[in-house]
């Protein structure tokens, strides 16, 4: 009887197998047992609940409200240990303290903008940021980011108090794991983002726009702020540099007494006016003025303010990005008229720098008042400063160039402007109180017309010229956005409107009529430069009829357009392109 064979490598095959159950099961009890990794599971499940307003909401099962909790614990516990493993294993103990609440706190501010607001990271939203004032900052300081924050944070130090407690045993290492292929497999089966947007978790997480939470993509961020420093930098003096459009051959037969006002408005879209067929009367004074001229079908140059101003003040175009001279306020200087500059910022903050730049040639340059000397106005202390302004210049030559806080969020109004109710710009959760969020935008545009309507009262015994176009749009829940920045019809199709004296239509019937027949045109930011020189009867080589709305050779803005290319001005890929 042949005597059946052993191998050696048995007994060391099934001792391995044991050695791997082993493993899972010290690391199974290392991750639930001990008391200290309960209470970060504990912590945890806390601050899924503040940090995440889409887990609790009004009118969500119970279920879906769990599995948010579920999900938000693995986030928060993932990313917390996984980073803290990181830096401690390399034992940079003081490192982690400083650096990773940082980095943790960062990933949740994006993952927080992305869910509340639908922003992901990108150039446009990091220039918006390192661009941004205190009064915006200020916006998203609510009760429930503060918490939040706080919360966050006091875990974050408990989780590496904890763990450098144990990083000795091997029993900890494997929780660590076990902990983070729990993220991972949470992350997979992980619900549908809550509240308006429609899109899978897991979706947003495995595709191509992965750049929030849990981890940011540092590589693209690195190349982000690579991009803004040293692109926007060549943008800024490329804007500085710019020929004068005042050089070019230029006369002017305007009366004397002609005032021009250009208002660049903030975030007003065209289908909140009642001029554009909206349902509410946004704004009840200026309807009922005879001499409004209104488009409601423009585009802007941008998505945001620092690139949709070259484009208003400029002769850059949609296609062709790049500006081929100054603003045109270099002409009106020219032309003997008093360029006065009015707004709620000081034009030459690193806030919309781009505007600054663009608006720095006015001769006068004036600030509205703070808030605390008029607490019952908002956007009317414009209209106490140009009052001002009238008096003291009288009857010369003026061009007004107007920027003030308009409809940005957080959507602010004075009480009298309080028209459509209940209103609250809840930035916790704007999506969430929908209708109390599209109320106080009205309000914002019911304020606007108030300010707009007091000036245009100071103007109408003298040639005048009112030309409003706000700078982009907001969106209000389309497509679970929020807010500027997105490449959504709401925020690329701006108000635009026009308004004219008596005697102005006396002297220049022909523009007046050229005006209305091309209000249904589709138009766009292209338009101002030329139409607005046009105005004030200046005859320039650097204006184009085709884009001078008051002219009846005006053409439309060549459609369709693409609108990635309304989110970042890149005037040296353009020109490059050009050159090839």
């Amino acid at each position: 009887m042949a005597i059946p064979r052993t191998t050696t490598d048995s007994p060391a095959r099934h001792l391995a197998k044991q050695h791997v159950w082993t493993a899972v099961l010290q690391a199974l009890r290392a991750a639930f047992v001990p008391r200290r990794m309960r209470c970060l599971w504990a912590a945890s499940l806390v601050a899924a609940l503040v940090v995440n307003p889409y887990v609790l909401n009004d009118g969500q099962s119970v279920l879906m409200s769990c599995m948010g909790i579920v999900c938000s614990t693995s986030l928060l516990c993932g990313v917390i240990l996984l980073c803290g493993v990181i830096l401690l294993c390399l034992k940079y103990r003081f490192t982690a303290y400083a650096v990773l609440p940082a980095v943790i706190l960062f990933n949740a501010g994006l993952y927080m903008m992305q869910m509340r607001y639908g922003v992901t990271l990108s150039l446009s939203v990091l220039a918006s940021i390192a661009e941004t004032n205190f009064q915006e900052a200020c916006a998203f300081c609510t009760a429930g980011s503060i918490a939040g924050t706080l919360l966050l944070a006091g875990f974050i130090y408990l989780a590496i108090y904890w763990s450098r407690r144990s990083l000795h045993q091997t029993a900890t290492w494997a929780a660590l794991a076990c902990i983070w292929s729990l993220y991972g497999v949470s992350l997979l089966l992980s619900i549908p983002a809550v509240s308006c947007s429609a899109e899978p978790l897991y979706l947003y997480y495995t595709s191509d726009k992965a750049m929030g939470w849990p981890l940011v993509d540092f590589v693209m961020a690195h190349k982000l702020v690579n991009e803004y420093v040293a692109n926007d930098a060549r943008q800024f003096n490329l804007l500085q540099e710019l020929p004068s459009c005042a050089e070019p051959l230029s006369h002017c037969d305007a009366p004397d007494n002609l005032v021009v006002v250009f208002h660049m408005g903030e975030s007003v879209r065209a289908d909140h006016l009642p001029l554009n067929g909206y349902h509410r009367n946004t704004m009840p004074l200026l309807s009922r003025e005879p001499n409004v001229v209104s488009f409601p079908h423009a585009t802007s140059f941008g998505i945001v303010t620092r690139i949709s101003a070259i484009g208003m003040f400029t002769d850059a175009e949609l296609e062709r990005r790049q500006p081929g001279h100054s603003s045109f306020i270099d002409l009106f200087n020219k032309h003997g008229f008093k360029s006065i500059r009015i707004m709620d910022l000081n034009g030459d903050s690193v806030h919309d720098y781009s505007l600054g730049i663009l608006t720095r040639n006015c001769r006068v340059q004036k600030q509205t008042p703070p808030l605390h000397r008029t607490p019952d106005m908002m956007q009317e202390r414009t209209s106490l400063v140009m009052e001002g302004c009238l008096g003291e210049y009288g009857n010369a030559r003026q061009l007004y160039v107007i920027y003030n806080e308009g409809s940005h969020m957080a959507f602010s109004y004075p009480e009298k402007a309080a028209r459509f109710t209940p209103a609250r710009c809840n930035m916790d959760d704007p999506k969430a109180h929908l209708d109390e969020t599209i109320n106080a935008y009205d309000n914002s545009i019911v304020d606007l017309d108030a300010s707009v309507h007091r000036m245009i009262s100071r103007l109408k015994d003298r040639p005048a010229i009112y030309f409003y176009c706000s700078d982009h749009g907001v969106a209000l829940g389309e497509k679970g956005k929020m807010f500027q920045g997105h490449t959504l019809p709401c925020v690329y199709r701006p108000a635009m409107f026009v308004w004219y004296s008596d005697a102005f239509a006396a002297r220049y019937p022909d523009m007046v009529r050229a005006l209305k027949a091309n209000r249904l045109k589709a138009v766009s930011h292209d338009h101002i430069f030329h139409t607005l020189l046009s105005l004030a009867a200046i005859r320039s080589e650097t204006v184009r009829p085709e884009l001078n709305l008051a002219a009846p050779q005006a053409k439309e803005t060549a459609v369709p357009i693409q609108p990635e290319v309304l989110a970042d001005w890149q005037p040296f890929a353009t020109a490059t392109a050009a050159s090839l």
